[in-house]
C-alpha cells in the first residue's frame, strides 16, 4: 500500500520556528518563506556573520549563504522522507 501524505499550506509565523535543541548549536531544518524573492527555501538557525546579532536563518544550501532576518516571515516543516520502498525506482 503506498502511503499518502497530506499537502500542507500551514504556514506559520516565523515566532513560532523552532531554532536549536539544548546543547545543540544549530536548529533543525525547515522550510522557511523569504519575502524577498517570494520564494520558500529549506534553511535552518545558525550562527549569523554580524557578530551583533544572536543568529540568522541559513540556507541549507551552503551556496546561497544567510538570510536576511527581517525578510523571513514563514515557516513550515519539512515533509518526510519517503520510505525505502517509495524511493526505488520501478
Amino acid at each position: 500500500m503506498k502511503r499518502i501524505y497530506p499537502v500542507t499550506t500551514d504556514w506559520k509565523p516565523i515566532s513560532t520556528a523552532p531554532k536549536n535543541e539544548a546543547g545543540e548549536f544549530l536548529g533543525p531544518t525547515i522550510l522557511i518563506y523569504y519575502q524577498a524573492d517570494g520564494l520558500p527555501w529549506p534553511a535552518y538557525w545558525g550562527p549569523s556573520s554580524d557578530s551583533r546579532i544572536d543568529g540568522a536563518w541559513m540556507c541549507a544550501d551552503d551556496d546561497a549563504g544567510e538570510f536576511r532576518t527581517e525578510d523571513v516571515t514563514h515557516w513550515m516543516p519539512l515533509p518526510p522522507a519517503p520510505t525505502p520502498q517509495e524511493a526505488r525506482h520501478d
